[in-house]
Order: structure tokens, then C-alpha cells, then sequence
């Protein structure tokens, strides 16, 4: 059951992310959709710098209930991989689901998103390397952290949510 829980949990990990983001960003690049290359970018980088600040200001312990079944070298508040990984998987889903004309293969993205998201997030719980408190505050955090960068996208710099030719 550990593999199922490590499999899980490097859905979350910077390097896949990283990966990914990185060829989103060229292909929006590619696309002239540079706004939304920018926007996506700094919506990612600036949730890796709110993880990490709030680490530090918050100092929380990771759990020691039992042995953790990943490697970890970092405080426990927030989780990063909930925290990013929520970001990346619906900053994705939110910026291309509008490109889909189906709208059941939009809601179909929206579902990919959210379950990735949980399934990072419940993985660093059963890996024991996270409180669930750590996780469900990352998730808020996320969706409040989206909300404001969508928000402010929408009122200062539109085209950067608009990706279709």
C-alpha cells in the first residue's frame, strides 16, 4: 500500500510539476499567449514562495505519530505538494477548460483537476509526513490564492484568461 501512497504523492512532487508548467509555457508561448504564460507562471512560482514563507513564519513540526513512509526535509505548514499541486492542477484546468467546446469534457477536466488535487493531498496524510490540518489549509489557501490571482486577472488583465486563437 506504500507504493500506491509514494505513487500518489509524486503527483504532487516540483519536479513532474516543473515538467509540465515548463511545456505549458512553451506551448502558450508558441500559441502568442505570452499574457497567459506570465500569468500562469507567476500564479505557480508565487505559490512556491507563499509555501515556503509560511513554513518558516508558522515553524510547525511535522507529525511523529508514526514513521513517515517518504522522505521529507522541510517544516510541515503548509503542504507544498497540496498547496502546488493544487495550484498547477487547477490553474491548468481553469486557463483550458474554456478552449473545450464540449461541456462535458470541460467538467471532465475540472474532475481530473479536483481528484488530483485530492489524491496529492490525502496521499502526504497517509504517508503520515503531514497533519490532515497542514493539507485542508492548503487546499483553502490554494483556492483563495487562485481567487485572487483570477480575480485580479479578470478586472486588470483579461487576456491573460483567454486562450482560444
Amino acid at each position: 500500500m506504500t507504493e500506491f501512497w509514494l505513487a500518489l504523492t509524486r503527483l504532487g512532487d516540483t519536479g513532474p510539476r516543473l515538467l509540465v508548467a515548463s511545456l505549458l509555457l512553451l506551448a502558450l508561448l508558441r500559441w502568442r499567449r505570452w499574457q497567459s504564460a506570465l500569468f500562469s507562471a507567476g500564479i505557480l512560482l508565487s505559490g512556491i514562495l507563499l509555501s515556503e514563507l509560511l513554513k518558516v513564519v508558522v515553524g510547525r513540526a511535522r507529525p511523529q505519530l508514526v514513521t513517515p513512509l517518504d522522505a521529507v526535509g522541510s517544516l510541515s505548514f503548509p503542504s507544498g505538494h497540496a498547496l502546488n499541486s493544487s495550484l498547477f492542477y487547477l490553474t491548468v484546468a481553469l486557463l483550458l477548460a474554456p478552449v473545450l467546446k464540449q461541456r462535458g469534457a470541460r467538467w471532465a477536466l475540472y474532475a481530473v483537476a479536483v481528484g488530483l488535487t485530492l489524491a496529492t493531498g490525502v496521499s502526504r496524510i497517509a504517508l503520515g509526513v503531514h497533519w490532515p490540518s497542514d493539507v485542508l489549509a492548503s487546499w483553502i489557501l490554494a483556492a483563495a490564492w487562485l481567487w485572487f490571482w483570477f480575480a485580479l486577472a479578470h478586472r486588470f488583465w483579461p487576456k491573460a484568461l483567454v486562450l482560444s486563437r
